[in-house]
């Protein structure tokens, strides 16, 4: 994540699994990443 040419940025620390439903997804043009940090930042939300 905003690295330069693969060189620095910052490793997340949630990771997304490549199950063989979210390849299904990224295949449909679905942005998987987006959709489960909105989920998370979500349910952070409710919960404060």
């Amino acid at each position: 994540m905003d690295s330069r040419n693969g060189i620095g940025g910052v490793s997340p620390s949630i990771r997304i699994p490549m199950t063989m439903e979210n390849a299904i997804r990224v295949a449909n043009g679905e942005d998987v990443e987006l959709e489960e940090a909105i989920r998370i930042l979500s349910s952070l939300a409710e919960n404060s």
